[in-house]
């Protein structure tokens, strides 16, 4: 796959908007406010849930590697936390 394309989010309040709605429906356990997108735009990082294989494999075949695996108060399917290296 050679069609994924990054876009640094220049901080244009609709791009933003659509950033954590996406990311708000692929994490829905984690969800972000508009500030909290704001700070991570400046690093390009991803998470992918330990029961997503198909979305780690897609991330580390991008590029992206394994910074964190953690679990949530509460949550029982550990977070990976990656960055673009």
């Amino acid at each position: 796959m050679n069609d994924l394309h990054m876009e640094q989010v220049d901080g244009d309040r609709a791009v933003l908007r659509d950033w954590r709605h996406v990311h708000n429906l692929i994490i829905p356990t984690a969800p972000l406010t508009l500030d909290e997108v704001r700070e991570r735009a400046e690093v390009i990082e991803t998470v992918v849930l330990e029961s997503n294989p198909d979305g780690l494999r897609f991330a580390v075949g991008h590029g992206f590697v394994e910074v964190e695996r953690y679990l949530l108060p509460g949550d029982t399917v550990p977070f990976i936390d990656l960055r673009l290296g």
